[in-house]
């Protein structure tokens, strides 16, 4: 399992961020779709929608972004 990340909850601030969440959120789904344990499985799951979350997370959440003013 990927380490623990101080800044999961932050917003991805460069290309290179954003690419590491949709790798992380990938592995997890790939994972959870070779498990025979369902546990595990929506473990992985809730995992990829976190890290997908943290690139999308207004568009998942049905709100607007915030517009820098």
């Amino acid at each position: 399992m990927y380490p623990y990340c101080p800044r999961l909850w932050s917003s991805p601030s460069s290309d290179t961020e954003v690419a590491t969440c949709y790798r992380r959120a990938s592995w997890a789904r790939e994972h959870a779709r070779h498990t025979d344990d369902p546990v595990l499985r929506q473990g992985l799951i809730a995992m990829e929608r976190r890290w997908l979350l943290r690139v999308h997370g207004d568009e998942f959440l049905g709100r607007p972004p915030e517009i820098p003013g």
